[in-house]
């Protein structure tokens, strides 16, 4: 560190003696320049103001020998190579040049107007003075000019402004040689002491370049574990209330940054779930209050409505220089995923200990059902052999035995019913139906049903709306006419008064309406949802007041979508319930 500030001690010393040097020569050159030009003012003055003085001192003694005046001029001329002294005279609007110390048997005549503005011009109107002026060839010239007024004559010396500017350009030249040389023997210097300074600086500068590649590769690392983890982190600043977040937080928060104010209070009150957001402050105040970091799983409002599972943790205040709280800092996780899977196990475990409920409930529902019949069986089997002689009571014995047989093989039917729909093994065979013929038949069917179950106060109807009895659709006759019997059934079994009613409507021009209503016990709100699964029953839980083995309904469900169709229920408890379910007029599924 000390070998850097001793070399920048001698880079700052040359740059100012090199400044110094400059400045100091630039003023020698503008001195330089300003007492040359005085010094040929001076001079050339003073040859005019002495050849003035000669010419008027021979005119004295001799006011005709201007011939050696002329001769005298031409002798003593003392301005070099690039110097003149020329005699003029003015002659009416004329100027006649009399002779030139450079050309001696120069002799002309020119109008003034061609010299106006001139030295010579100003010499030959009784003018004497110094001016920069162009001489006849038009290059610039310094000139000193007066008037000897016995003689009309005019005296000009003018020497070369290139011719005075020699000294000028010589030191300019030394100037700028010196420094160059100082600036070149300044730079090999600077280069030499410097070297190893620079070779330190590109050294450090490659470490530099290296820690910043591998600072700005390691920040991509952490974005994209923290992206593949859902996981950021964030930091509460005490001072102004306001938190920074990583580039995670703001996706889990749904949030843009140029939208993002920082502010806490605005966070909490937007983003988080009104119900969550004690929880949250509660887990804050924990780390504050006792330095005990407390996770904390909370909801994160959507735009739309929906909610995201987060779980977070405030870990660390940190401190500054004094020991003040300066921020806490803390991480979120977007647990929806996980959430989501946790629910559905829990409602997984749910329906699967319904399940389990149902198929205990199924299991003594069958002891009960088959064991029924199979008493009647067994018992009147035995007393055949005993009436053997008696043929009415035989007759009766026989009927009640093979009505139990019929009750056992519908029991039988329907396990073996449900395992064909769940395995995909039951077939489909579509053909014609006829609406007209097949409410006739249920119609008859169960005007027995109710005559046998003792039911005819309650009014049964058939209706149809829209359509006519010559209306035919294709579909599985069988099946459909199982699907009604079944739900008609049923309708009769939950119903003591009022009425059961089949109706069909078309609903569009290629699918038809079934509903089978009635005005019995109907179904809890709760019991809704599971009414189509295997096993179900409504008075599994009420002592089994109606018997069944709860496949009817599963069946249903299963032998509709077999036919494309779909199936609900709407429902009242004591009020009644009515099944719907639709079928295409034309059934392209078979098997």
């Amino acid at each position: 560190m000390y070998k850097v500030f001793r070399y920048k001690k001698v880079i700052y010393m040359i740059v100012v003696i090199a400044v110094i040097t400059f400045l100091l020569s630039s003023v020698s050159i503008i001195l330089l320049y300003n007492n040359t030009k005085k010094n040929i003012k001076n001079r050339l003055t003073d040859i005019v103001e002495r050849e003035r003085f000669f010419a008027l001192s021979i005119l004295k003694d001799n006011t005709s020998n201007e011939f050696h005046i002329l001769e005298h001029i031409k002798d003593t001329t003392t301005l070099g190579k690039y110097g003149e002294i020329t005699i003029l005279r003015k002659d009416k609007d004329s100027i006649e040049i009399l002779m030139s110390s450079k050309k001696i048997n120069l002799r002309y005549k020119t109008h003034e107007r061609n010299l106006a503005g001139t030295s010579f011009y100003k010499s030959a109107h009784n003018e004497s003075g110094f001016m920069t002026d162009i001489d006849l060839k038009g290059k610039k010239i310094f000139a000193a000019y007066t008037y000897v007024e016995p003689l009309n004559w005019g005296i000009v010396a003018q020497i070369s402004a290139w011719e005075t500017s020699k000294p000028f350009i010589k030191t300019l030249l030394l100037v700028l040689f010196l420094t160059i040389f100082l600036g070149s023997v300044s730079t090999i210097v600077l280069f030499k002491m410097t070297n190893p300074i620079i070779d330190d600086l590109k050294k450090n500068q490659q470490l530099l370049i290296k820690a910043k590649e591998e600072a700005e590769e390691s920040e991509k690392q952490l974005i994209k574990a923290q992206k593949t983890s859902k996981t950021g982190n964030w930091i509460w600043f005490f001072e102004d209330n306001r938190v920074w977040w990583s580039d995670e937080v703001y996706r889990i928060f749904n949030l843009e940054k140029s939208n993002f104010t920082g502010n806490l209070d605005e966070i909490i009150k937007a983003s988080i779930h009104p119900d969550d957001i004690k929880t949250v402050e509660q887990s804050n105040l924990s780390v504050l209050r006792n330095n005990k970091p407390i996770p904390v799983e909370y909801r994160i409002l959507n735009g739309d409505g929906t909610f995201k599972y987060v779980y977070a943790v405030a870990d660390e205040i940190v401190l500054d220089k004094e020991g003040n709280k300066k921020c806490l800092t803390g991480i979120v996780k977007d647990i929806t995923d996980y959430k989501h899977i946790q629910l559905e196990l829990i409602k997984a475990k749910e329906e699967a200990e319904q399940s389990n409920k149902l198929k205990t409930a199924f299991l003594q529902n069958m002891s009960h059902e088959i064991r029924t019949p199979m008493n009647a069986i067994m018992g009147f089997a035995e007393l055949l052999p005993h009436e053997f002689g008696n043929q009415q009571k035989l007759e009766k014995y026989t009927t009640i035995i093979n009505q139990r047989c019929s009750d056992l093989l519908d029991i039988i039917n329907g396990i073996l019913n449900v395992a064909q729909i769940e395995s995909g093994l039951l077939p489909v065979h579509v053909g014609q139906c006829q609406l007209g013929q097949l409410t006739n038949e249920l119609y008859d069917l169960f005007k027995e049903y109710q005559r046998k179950q003792n039911k005819q106060h309650i009014n049964f109807k058939v209706r149809t709306y829209d359509i006519s009895e010559d209306t035919i659709i294709y579909t599985d006759v069988v099946k459909l006419k199982q699907i009604l019997i079944n739900l008609i059934s049923n309708a009769f079994k939950f119903t003591d008064q009022g009425f059961v009613e089949l109706g069909i409507k078309m609903v569009n021009s290629d699918e038809l309406l079934f509903s089978v209503s009635d005005s019995g016990i109907g179904i809890p709100e709760e019991k809704k949802d599971y009414i189509f699964e295997r096993f179900a029953q409504l008075e599994s839980m009420s002592g089994r007041l109606y018997g069944g083995t709860g496949l009817g309904l599963s069946i249903v469900k299963g032998l509709v979508g077999l036919l494309n169709g779909k199936i609900w229920l709407e429902s009242e408890v004591k009020k009644g319930t009515t099944f719907y379910f639709t079928l295409p007029l034309q059934n392209n599924k078979k098997n």
